[in-house]
């Protein structure tokens, strides 16, 4: 009876551990969740225009400093050499055994950065199975909103001859206003060491019937010039905060069609 009641100990307090291992990691994986995508969210905020070294480390160091504000960092953010058609990666280490990868951009998309974490969590009875700790990891990715910021925004905005062109969206306020066969041209900005858009070049005016074409003009699509009497953007055109209307189908709404697909 002796031993069948120390086998049956043994059988229930390993059941006890597995059961409070389980709650423990399910707990881990939650806080490690909610870590990741704060960190992720906070330095997707820091993505502007284009991809370099500067920028990574901006957007990294970032995520890291998150982290920092809610574990105690124990060692040191290391961003390893790398490329915007690559990515970059940092590493650090926290308090609880925590340890973060951050890697930007992200499957070589420009707006998007990832953030994994690892905890290390012991293992009641482990040496018996040849294991006395289990890793939980969780990553979140998040993403910048493409022309978030636009490059021309104004409350009054006029052109007078020639072609004006924008790297990047337009936003006024007022309907634009052309005159001596002015065009305004909103271009897109493409990213080619991670062939993402950074700005997908719209044209966005609060008032009402803007009038995008004037009598003869027309959009040279994808033209430094070319363009007359004409709104023209590589992405949408959109007027109006009461009577919404579109740029005109076909000569100067959605000039590139590269952006189309993620711009409709």
């Amino acid at each position: 009876m002796l031993v069948i009641v120390a086998v049956w100990l043994v059988a229930l307090i390993g059941s006890a551990a597995l059961i409070l291992l389980t709650g423990s990691v399910e707990w881990q994986r939650n806080q490690l969740q909610q870590l990741a995508d704060g960190a992720a969210l906070d330095s997707a905020l820091k993505i502007g225009l284009g991809c370099s070294a500067g920028s990574a480390s901006t957007v990294i160091t970032e995520a890291d400093n998150f982290l920092a504000t809610q574990r105690t960092r124990t060692g040191a953010l290391a961003i390893g050499a790398g490329s915007c058609a690559a990515g970059y990666t940092g590493t650090d280490t926290f308090g609880g055994g925590l340890t973060e990868t951050i890697s930007y951009p992200y499957r070589a998309h420009q707006q998007q950065v990832e953030v994994s974490l690892t905890v290390a969590l012991p293992i009641s009875f482990g040496n018996f199975a040849g294991a006395s700790t289990t890793n939980v990891t969780r990553r979140a990715v998040a993403q910048q909103l493409s022309g978030a910021t636009a490059a021309v925004t104004a409350t009054t905005l006029s052109c007078t001859g020639g072609q004006f062109n924008v790297a990047g969206s337009v936003i006024a306020s007022n309907a634009i206003a052309l005159s001596g066969s002015c065009a305004v041209y909103a271009h897109d900005r493409f990213d080619a060491a991670s062939s993402t858009y950074s700005d997908l070049g719209n044209v966005s005016v609060y008032a009402n019937a803007q009038t995008w074409i004037g009598g003869g003009g027309a959009c040279s699509a994808g033209g430094n010039s070319g363009s007359t009497n004409a709104v023209c953007a590589d992405g949408f055109e959109l007027s109006g905060h009461n009577a919404t209307t579109c740029g005109t189908s076909g000569t100067s709404a959605l000039l590139n069609a590269g952006d189309a697909a993620i711009n409709p």
